[in-house]
């Protein structure tokens, strides 16, 4: 599949060296150059485009990380964007964890060119972002996933089928709301234990803590991480804003028995 790709920061950096290693034609942009030209200089055959039109004209397929709605809107909807430079029949795949509205704004601009898009948000860090085995959150036309499989399960170890436009943005909101939460209680508790008198670097508070994936209390954040943080946490508002998520209508739809699960959850091998 010939596919363009932009952003190539912690997680789209891994993104699109997995695609390309998985034998599709990739051309990347990001606006800083010095990382475009990491990125072919360490992956053969990859290409380097010059702008958002060099990634996306030829493209069958667009994919994207971005920071955020604001990033999402300049590169689709601004000058010389997206919206400008795919060809109709093409996909746009969004990977970035983005709001709502935003999602819906650009896929029905999109739409009305006769080109179609996912909201894909993805889970697992960057760590699972370059083991190619990240948690796929898909929104749109059921349709459209199954044509997008080949980019979708090139990153993803799991690829879940959301429901209709916005779906997968929902439930990549609720998945950061309960991290958020598991993270604040897991700090309260062990704060509890150190002001009860208990070492934090006891044995078995260590252990009880090497077992979770989440930052050590000991560990100072990069200040970059906890602006993302906060980032998507005023993304969280939208949802509700919006009325009741998309999924319910698709959840009838299909069922909610085991086959239908199935059916909609692909991993590389086929299988749940």
């Amino acid at each position: 599949m010939k596919i363009g790709f932009i952003g190539l920061g912690h997680m789209g950096a891994h993104m699109a060296h997995n695609l390309a290693k998985a034998g599709h034609d990739v051309t990347v942009f990001d606006m800083r150059k010095e990382a475009v030209d990491a990125m072919v200089a360490r992956t053969p055959g990859m290409r380097a485009g010059g702008s958002i039109a060099d990634v996306a004209r030829d493209a069958d397929l667009v994919g994207a990380s971005l920071p955020g709605p604001a990033e999402i809107e300049a590169v689709v909807l601004g000058p010389g964007g997206l919206l400008e430079s795919m060809k109709p029949g093409a996909i746009y795949v969004d990977h970035s964890t983005n709001s709502v509205t935003m999602v819906r704004k650009v896929a029905a601009a999109l739409k009305a060119k006769g080109i179609d898009m996912l909201d894909a948000p993805v889970s697992g860090g960057e760590r699972g972002s370059e083991a190619g085995s990240l948690s796929v959150m898909v929104g749109g036309d059921e349709s459209i996933w199954d044509k997008a499989q080949p980019e979708l399960q090139a990153i993803g170890g799991k690829v879940f089928y959301c429901g209709p436009t916005g779906a997968g943005a929902v439930v990549k909101l609720c998945n950061n709301a309960a991290a958020f939460g598991h993270q604040a209680v897991v700090a309260e508790t062990l704060t509890m234990g150190v002001m009860a008198g208990v070492e934090s670097e006891n044995p078995g508070i260590r252990h009880w803590r090497q077992q979770r994936p989440i930052d050590h209390a000991d560990q100072r954040l990069p200040k970059s991480h906890l602006q993302a943080q906060l980032r998507r946490l005023r993304l969280h508002h939208c949802p509700q804003r919006e009325g009741p998520a998309p999924g319910h209508a698709a959840r009838h739809r299909h069922g909610s028995g085991s086959e239908a699960h199935r059916r909609r959850t692909r991993s590389p091998e086929g299988s749940v």
